[in-house]
Order: structure tokens, then sequence, then C-alpha cells
């Protein structure tokens, strides 16, 4: 029941996300959303890391390099995201 809830959640989160930014970016373009939208992640994700003190930075050394291409994906989504919901509207 959780992981329903929170994939609901996420769903919710994502289509607001996608809203804002699409709105965001009209006043101040695709680019300088996209990174406004990853600093305040950033600054989100430090807080809540320092926060639960559950997980090492220095565990990263072990992670195959491959996987940190996950960063670069989402920040290509979130611009496709964007220009898709700026072009289209949110129906």
């Amino acid at each position: 029941m959780k992981g329903i809830v929170f994939a609901v959640f996420a769903g919710v989160c994502i289509t607001l996300q996608g809203t804002f930014n699409a709105k965001l970016s009209s006043h101040i373009g695709i680019w300088s959303t996209s990174i406004i939208t990853h600093l305040i992640g950033v600054l989100i994700a430090t807080t809540v890391f320092l926060l639960k003190k559950e997980e090492k930075v220095a565990d990263l050394k072990d992670v195959k390099k491959i996987y940190l291409v996950a960063g670069a994906l989402g920040g290509l989504i979130i611009c496709v995201e964007t220009i898709a919901i700026h072009s289209m509207g949110v129906t």
C-alpha cells in the first residue's frame, strides 16, 4: 500500500512540476528553468541527506560511473517535458 501511495504522490508531483516549469520557462527560458529546478532540488536533497545521516558520500566511489548518467537524463527529461508542456499546453 505504501508503494501505491508514493507512486500516486510522485505522479501528482511530476504533473505539477511540468506545469510550473512550463509557466516559469515562458518568463525566463527553458535552460534557466532547468537550472533553477535542479538547484532547488539539490538544496532539498542536501537538507534531507544531512538530516537523515543514513548514507555517505564516500560510498559514491564504489558506484559504476555509468550510473551517474541518471543526473544527465534528469536534466534532459526536465527540459524536454518543459518544452512539450509549453508547446502543447496543459490538458
